[in-house]
């Protein structure tokens, strides 16, 4: 199982912990703290193999078109997407680079679903 030589995007809402986490489980974590950070961060050309999101965004644009803007953009990079809201959730096509994680959540939970998804 791949452990942690992967990198990661995270997201603002309570990233911090899952962040740190993320570290310590040996992932190069880009923090961004809202969407329109993740996407300069993905379009400067920064590697970006994950890009771990909530989908209730406080901002412009919701973790629902980061995913759009991301499929349009950057077709072949995984996107995992979380929220509290199971109906958000369900709202979400999953597929080969989109899945979903119901919060709350455990961190050890978190890195094995960001494992099973970069193995893809």
């Amino acid at each position: 199982m791949r452990t942690g030589n992967g990198e990661c995007l995270g997201d603002a809402g309570n990233r911090r912990a899952s962040l740190q986490f993320l570290r310590d489980a040996g992932y190069r974590v880009i923090e961004a703290a809202t969407a329109g950070e993740a996407i300069a961060v993905l379009a400067s050309g920064a590697r970006v193999d994950l890009v771990f999101s909530d989908v209730n965004l406080a901002e412009e644009m919701n973790g629902h078109a980061l995913a759009n803007w991301l499929a349009s953009n950057h077709p072949q990079t995984p996107m995992l997407l979380t929220s509290a809201d199971r109906d958000e959730l369900c709202r979400i096509t999953v597929g080969a680079t989109r899945a979903t994680l119901s919060k709350p959540y455990d961190l050890a939970i978190v890195a094995e679903r960001i494992r099973e998804i970069l193995l893809r």
